[in-house]
């Protein structure tokens, strides 16, 4: 019997490149996966994330399948030396209390594509790791394409984990918590919610009231004016099917 790791790199491998392909129909069996990549980049950046995302994830629910074997949170640095994908090699650290595993690296050669190309690999590796694991979630605090001097990962059991973003500095949590103050007066029934940071991107969101388009707007604008520079998105749960 051969190595089910190795031999789930190796599947992996032809559905990352089958996803691809589904935007570059000209594609041919001989083409390079980078040439394949920068193609469906060029094509349409967002099916490339989606079906690299869908792929991934059915693969992964195949190996459980075909294994009977789930995997967990401390499988992962062995598996990821026999996978062989960039966005999976470096140094792996347990977090704190257990809530999961941080993955820090050198950033890799498909950040010379742009950051598009990242989002297709992050979309492959959530969805392989899902997969597998059954549970697991993965976040991604910091990549060179955002501007950091490496890229982190963090892989976690929650959907609510603490760890799920970077966390905010003391200093622009004090702005943050006079922006939230001024929303409250403007609106006592609206809850702002600043989440943590992903690759440099402040995430938030906005809940109850009845002017949510109002209050984002104003966060947006009081963002824009206390922090100048800082890349801010309104965050919504993101619902991933795993039956």
């Amino acid at each position: 019997m051969g190595d089910p790791y190795a031999e789930l790199g190796n599947r992996w491998r032809h559905a990352r490149r089958a996803a691809l392909r589904a935007s570059v129909p000209g594609a041919t069996d001989g083409d390079p996966d980078e040439k394949i990549l920068a193609e469906a980049l060029a094509a349409d950046p967002e099916a490339a994330a989606k079906q690299s995302f869908e792929n991934s994830l059915a693969l992964g629910k195949g190996f459980v399948r075909h294994h009977s074997m789930v995997l967990e949170a401390s499988d992962l640095p062995e598996v990821a030396r026999a996978l062989d994908y960039p966005c999976l090699q470096g140094r792996w650290s347990e977090l704190p209390d257990g809530d999961g595993l941080r993955l820090e690296r050198a950033g890799c050669p498909l950040a010379s594509l742009g950051p598009h190309a990242c989002r297709v690999a992050y979309e492959s590796v959530l969805g392989l790791v899902l997969g597998v694991t059954e549970t697991l979630g993965v976040s991604r605090h910091e990549a060179v394409t955002g501007g950091s001097a490496s890229c982190v990962d963090v892989f976690h059991e929650r959907l609510d984990s603490a760890v799920r973003f970077a966390p905010i500095p003391p200093e622009m949590g004090q702005i943050l918590a006079r922006i939230q103050r001024s929303t409250q007066r403007f609106d006592s029934s609206v809850q702002v919610s600043f989440l943590g940071l992903s690759e440099g991107v402040l995430l938030y969101r906005v809940t109850g009231g009845m002017g949510h388009l109002s209050v984002s707007g104003m966060v947006e604008r009081s963002l824009a004016r206390h922090l100048p520079g800082l890349r801010i998105k309104e965050h919504s749960p993101r619902a991933v099917i795993t039956t």
